[in-house]
């Protein structure tokens, strides 16, 4: 399924195609239709978007309700009316394009400037909310390399050798100074914008599991998430590489696996990482456990990689078979109750408790 980068979708009247996305009055139609509960597999369906929106946009209630003969949408917001593009193209974004995944399951999605009408901190929370719609993954064109680097498991460059010449396409080396990722990021504009905090984890796979963890505790939209990129940066000399992240912010935070085999034993780089984030006033969690895969329980683990799959034990490996890059729909199926009484748990408070803090006043 391909999604263009034009989606601002129900002000075009008559049109009822774009590329393979339905648009304006064909998709206020079918939107219609699914409400209307004639067919209780699209009504569940438009339920499940509505209350995806509620969430993304902290509403605490939604109603999308189409005007006679399908000519425009209200949007019924806490009891209030609107029209829908009086909440700018974001939420249009959102709702024709979350409910066409949701309809059509596409094997892969393939996404054109993700980033376009959304606020920073909406982009990656409607790349992951879109992945768990798509069977095998999602392919976008951005851009943002921060939002590349930040959401992506592998990150390609596109550039042609000469004027209409033929483009090439190579791997795209990435930068492993996280302050420069923050400054592609603009962290500090973001902060205006209402970040408050920023998470540092281990690798791609953590980042995505992280932003599902931030979205369930509310505070998705007060936390910027970086990964490390694995052991290269979780050393002593690694953790130097972090100390202008705290001219950013007061509030940064680092999870990093333990890679223990047993209780008693910690790889010296994961100790030494942390104590040099200690003295730059960053707060490390060294997980107890193995692995944030050792945190996953086995109904979530079940429900999202299969029945031949099981909860791991405490300092049990990642089997080969395991397929890291659907971790994110594993933390999205737990709940984060299953956390409660470990360290684990204990870290996402914190951080939840700090990144709330500079509203309380």
């Amino acid at each position: 399924m391909y999604i263009g980068p034009f989606r601002n979708i129900l002000n075009v009247g008559s049109q009822t195609q774009y590329y393979d996305l339905r648009i304006g009055d064909a998709f206020i139609g079918d939107w219609n239709f699914a409400i209307s509960g004639e067919n209780r597999k699209l009504t569940n369906l438009a339920l499940e978007v509505v209350k995806e929106l509620e969430a993304i946009f902290q509403l605490d209630r939604l109603e999308l309700i189409p005007a006679p003969n399908n000519s425009a949408l209200k949007a019924h917001v806490n009891r209030h009316s609107f029209n829908i593009n009086e909440h700018g193209a974001g939420m249009s974004q959102f709702l024709a394009v979350l409910y066409a995944v949701k309809v059509k399951r596409p094997t892969y999605l393939l996404i054109d400037e993700p980033e376009a009408n959304l606020h920073p901190s909406l982009q990656l929370r409607f790349l992951t909310v879109l992945g768990a719609q798509s069977q095998l993954g999602v392919l976008y064109a951005t851009h943002s390399l921060g939002l590349a680097r930040a959401a992506a498991q592998r990150v390609y460059s596109v550039h042609k050798s000469a004027f209409l010449g033929p483009a090439h396409i190579t791997d795209f080396h990435e930068l492993r100074n996280p302050t420069e990722f923050v400054g592609e990021l603009s962290f500090s504009g973001n902060y205006d914008l209402g970040y408050r905090s920023i998470l540092l984890v281990e690798g791609p796979t953590d980042l995505t599991v992280f932003i599902e963890f931030l979205q369930k505790l509310g505070i998705s939209h007060l936390v910027t998430t970086i990964h490390l990129g694995g052991s290269s940066t979780i050393s002593r000399k690694g953790a130097t590489q972090l100390a202008e992240l705290r001219r950013l912010s007061d509030n940064v935070f680092a999870i990093i696996d333990s890679e223990r085999t047993s209780s008693s034993t910690t790889p010296s780089d994961r100790n030494a990482f942390a104590k040099g984030c200690g003295r730059l006033g960053i707060q490390c969690t060294v997980l107890s456990k193995r692995s944030i895969e050792c945190y996953f329980p086995e109904s979530a683990v079940r429900h999202a990689l299969g029945e031949s799959f099981h909860a791991l034990k405490e300092f049990e490996p990642v089997p080969d078979a395991w397929p890291k890059s659907l971790n994110w729909k594993i933390a999205q199926a737990m709940s984060l109750e299953s956390l409660r009484d470990s360290d684990l748990g204990t870290a996402l408070d914190e951080i939840r408790l700090k990144s709330i803090k500079p509203y309380e006043a």
